[in-house]
């Protein structure tokens, strides 16, 4: 018994040895098996061809495309027996020894371990030793970008000039470390990732060379798996090989992965895009119970949400990477919903919750955190239009209207379907703002089209229009201003709480900012405070003229309140006694029909608004943003805290 279990242990010990990776015993012996890189076949095989070799060759590209088996083919090709040739015959002592990597003159060298100055010197020295059996000596350098500064330097002589019999090729997966002298001196040759279709096809024929069978939906998703890389992939079937008895499926495939089914997948992505957060964190919970891992379940959900970008910015179907044909219809329909924005945001989400999770044994949290962020988003959208919208407000100091769906801040720059309230036409310039207005007393009404819409003359009077319609109507008088109220579309549903409070508040805002800046006398044209303050004075004679209408700037603050911006330091003075300030807002109050308070400052006046906004320090500015009684509002509704200032966006024209 004894003896038989020796005799045993010595035969799976020799069986082991003797086993060769199916990344070694498949790998490409000629230009022909070379899958993937066809323009490098063909520029080195013409070269051979037309006795163009060179003698420093850079093959740069990813990991596993193929640039130390495309070097151990080329030396086969110039060392071979019958060459230089583009068919080394595989079978003379040249050909077996390159290719088995033992060739006295194929020298290949690890460029990790051989990095210092000492060994590029003892490479030197043995430069100038003619081969020993074939035509030439061939050193590969593979991951050369490792080799140091003085390395690289001993080297560039020796590179540029070498003996005739000496080539070298250099592998690398990081060109750019290299120094340019270094890569001057070499021809390059950049190795493309290997389509997944190749990929597939060569594993389809090492799974029938093995005698083992595979499904077609395991062979894909190992090609797309394997990310451009042939060796990954042979690894990974080689894995698949020992894990599964017989034939390779896709459950099985998922399982030695750890990653979830794509029905799986689709549910989770679902999930996020209908804003189900609750139905996303279940979709987890049921894949990490089937074996699935959380990190391959991140890097799926991101790389179909990469596949929904492509979709979302109208890109052909052959870019996709992970979406399978049967799942393009699905992807287009969540792509339309969600809208490039939102899926960008999405994929900054995961790639976040990828970095921390390199950092943190919580993965699983921060798969989930990331998941109900995302699922957020479509939430989150409607709450960040009313914050630009109210940053609209702010920016502009406080001036815009009530619309029907959110307060639109802006003037209309084309005619809308609205009742609205227009200023009639002037001979240079047309002002439009468009307001839906309803009185409180007002009921819907049916008259016709003739009088509907009209504004009475009468305080608080106003009539609906039974249909959306924009045409001229006459000016409104600040007590009318005063009753315009945001109107909600019927079919439309309810607001959260904090919208409609803002809603309400912008509102309030806009009216009251309308009724200090924009009510002018029944029957005139609206025009800005500098318009309106000089026109007051047009009927006034003497010096009150003259020192009221000599400003450059007039500021219509909140609550009936003007500051008025001298370019005179001597007038402003004046302007500030209390009898001519008396005298000077009795005109503008005869003239416009209602009391404005004014203020006169001086432009270099340190309390003057215009001459120090860009001067103020970064804590005043926001210690006077903060006194608004319209900010602080915003901060009692979504209770937030400062923690940055920014200028406001410009407008776009």
């Amino acid at each position: 018994m004894a003896e038989r279990a020796k005799t045993m242990e010595a035969t799976g010990r020799e069986s082991s040895e003797s086993y060769v990776v199916v990344a070694r015993r498949y790998r490409p012996q000629t230009f022909e098996q070379l899958v993937g890189q066809n323009q490098v076949s063909r520029a080195l095989g013409n070269a051979i061809e037309t006795n163009r070799v060179g003698h420093a060759y850079l093959f740069t590209g990813a990991r596993g495309v193929g640039k130390t088996s495309t070097a151990r083919i080329f030396s086969k090709c110039l060392n071979c027996v019958t060459g230089p040739t583009l068919t080394p015959c595989g079978k003379c002592d040249a050909c077996e020894a390159i290719a088995s990597g033992e060739d006295v003159d194929v020298l290949e060298i690890d460029g990790a371990s051989n990095r210092g100055i000492e060994e590029i010197r003892q490479l030197r020295s043995f430069v100038s030793v003619r081969p020993t059996r074939s035509k030439y000596k061939i050193y590969i350098i593979d991951e050369v970008h490792m080799l140091t500064k003085e390395a690289f330097n001993a080297l560039l002589k020796t590179l540029e000039e070498p003996p005739p019999h000496v080539k070298f090729i250099f592998c690398t997966t990081n060109p750019e470390k290299m120094p340019i002298t270094v890569l001057s001196r070499c021809q390059r040759f950049d190795f493309a990732p290997v389509v997944a279709d190749e990929i597939k096809e060569r594993l389809r024929y090492i799974v029938q060379a093995e005698g083992a069978q595979a499904d077609d939906d395991a062979l894909t998703l190992l090609a797309r798996r394997a990310g451009g890389s042939m060796r990954d992939s042979q690894s990974l079937l080689e894995q698949l090989l020992a894990f599964s008895s017989g034939k390779i499926t896709i459950s099985s495939v998922h399982q030695m992965l750890g990653t979830a089914p794509g029905g799986r997948v689709e549910s989770l992505v679902g999930a996020i895009a209908d804003g189900q957060a609750g139905r996303a964190l279940e979709e987890i919970h049921f894949a990490v119970a089937e074996g699935a891992d959380v990190g391959q379940i991140l890097e799926q959900l991101t790389g179909y949400f990469r596949d929904l970008l492509v979709l979302s910015v109208g890109s052909h179907t052959d870019v996709l990477l992970q979406l399978g044909p049967d799942q393009v219809s699905a992807g287009q329909n969540w792509a339309a919903g969600m809208g490039t924005a939102r899926i960008l945001a999405s994929l900054q989400i995961f790639d976040w919750a990828l970095a921390r999770m390199r950092q943190s044994t919580q993965i699983r949290c921060l798969l989930e955190i990331a998941v109900v962020q995302a699922s957020s988003l479509a939430a989150m959208s409607s709450l960040a239009t009313a914050m630009e919208t109210v940053g609209r407000v702010v920016a502009s100091g406080g001036t815009g209207a009530a619309s029907s769906a959110r307060p639109s801040l802006a003037p209309s720059p084309t005619p809308r379907p609205s009742t609205g309230l227009q200023s009639p036409d002037s001979s240079e310039k047309k002002n439009e703002l468009t307001l839906e207005t309803r009185s409180a007393s007002s009921r819907p009404s049916t008259q016709d089209n003739s009088s509907a819409g009209k504004v009475g003359s009468s305080a608080g009077q106003a009539s609906e229009e039974s249909r959306p319609e924009t045409r001229p109507q006459a000016q409104p008088t600040s007590t009318e201003i005063d009753s315009v109220q945001p109107i909600r579309k019927a079919n439309s549903p309810a607001k959260p709480d904090s919208l409609a409070a803002v809603s309400e508040l912008v509102a309030e805002n806009s009216r009251e900012s309308l009724a200090a800046t924009t009510a002018v006398a029944p029957g005139s044209v609206m025009s800005s405070p500098l318009q309106q303050y000089q026109a007051a004075f047009k009927s006034v004679d003497g010096m009150i003229r003259e020192l009221a209408t000599s400003c450059s700037q007039v500021e219509a603050m909140s609550n009936g309140h003007w500051r008025v911006v001298m370019e005179n330091e001597y007038l402003a003075e004046l302007c500030k006694r209390q009898d001519r300030k008396q005298q000077i807002e009795q005109a503008v109050e005869s003239a416009l029909g209602r009391r404005i308070r004014i203020d006169f400052t001086f432009r270099s006046d340190p309390n003057s608004h215009l001459a120090n906004t860009k001067a103020l320090p970064k804590a005043q500015a926001i210690r006077e943003l903060q006194e608004n009684p319209f900010v602080a509002r915003l901060n009692e509704i979504f209770n937030t805290e400062w923690v940055e200032m920014l200028p406001p966006r410009p407008r776009k024209s």
